[in-house]
């Protein structure tokens, strides 16, 4: 879920089931979800943030490693990355398929 805040989209929520994680497929959605977003809205900052639990620890440089960098620590990650610094490409061993 994302939310537009003038020119910055905060990724609200982003949830993955364990069994697509290392698969690419959180890739796949994270980019083509932006590229969506940019048909219809402009901006130029993207902003997450994480809350560290024994349950996703497996995640927890997910927003480093597409780019972001750490804002703040604590109980609460917060992360941010220019647009131009996304490092999140659709994977090659993906295709989307538009169907009727």
């Amino acid at each position: 879920m994302f939310r537009k805040l003038k020119g910055t989209i905060e990724i609200d929520t982003f949830l993955m089931s364990c069994r697509i994680i290392g698969r690419l497929f959180d890739r796949a959605l994270f980019s083509e979800s932006l590229r969506l977003l940019r048909q219809s809205w402009s901006f130029e900052t993207v902003r997450a943030t994480f809350i560290p639990t024994p349950k996703n620890k497996i995640v927890s440089s997910l927003w480093r490693d597409y780019g972001f960098s750490a804002e703040s620590g604590g109980n609460v990650e917060s992360y941010t990355c220019p647009v131009k610094d996304l490092n999140v490409p659709f994977p090659q061993i993906m295709e989307l398929v538009e169907s009727l």
